[in-house]
């Protein structure tokens, strides 16, 4: 699929159904709006793992796969992670207590919805509805070598306002792929 049709494809799903639907509840136009997820507050959670990778909200996981993430740290998307007790304690209930099943902000209600109950994803891109949103992304990926991002994993690097826990399709950069879009 060349550039132009990839563009295309994903300009579809982004306008379509489910993700355009949702873009509204996933979109805050102001920092204390309850749409889009909670911003991260806690200063041991951002250092700590945002050391390495965006300082996910933790609003985009139940707080059974933020449990299922903190037992793993030893084989952590292939770094081992080693936190004190009382670090590892303390990080812990701050992603608990402001998990999506826990959150009030649209955007967790959203994806929360699409969660079935007897799944605990082990990872963000792992969630149903954001698996099914970033599949074209997926796709651009492999196939277009113009692409700039490579991984899904730092939400950041396309989704420019996302550590203000805004994820609107109007605010989405693809390098490589989409403009920029207007501030």
């Amino acid at each position: 699929m060349n550039a132009n049709r990839m563009a295309g494809a994903l300009a579809l799903l982004l306008l379509q159904g489910p993700a355009y639907a949702a873009n509204d509840r996933f979109a805050k136009d102001r920092p204390d709006s309850m749409n889009g997820f909670a911003v991260v507050t806690d200063e041991k959670y951002r250092h700590e793992c945002g050391s390495c990778h965006i300082a996910y909200s933790p609003g985009l996981l139940p707080s059974r796969s933020w449990d299922l993430v903190l037992q793993r740290l030893d084989k952590h998307f292939g770094e081992t992670v080693s936190l004190r007790p009382e670090e590892r304690a303390a990080i812990s209930s701050y992603l608990a207590s402001n998990a999506m099943d826990h959150s009030a902000y649209a955007g967790s209600r959203v994806l929360l919805e699409k969660l079935p109950d007897n799944y605990t994803p082990p990872r963000i891109m792992l969630m149903p509805y954001l698996a099914y949103n970033h599949a074209v992304i997926r796709e651009a990926i492999s196939k277009n070598g113009k692409v700039e991002v490579k991984r899904l994993a730092n939400c950041s690097q396309c989704h420019t306002k996302a550590e203000a826990g805004s994820f609107s399709i109007d605010e989405l950069f693809i390098p490589g792929l989409t403009k920029r879009p207007h501030a």
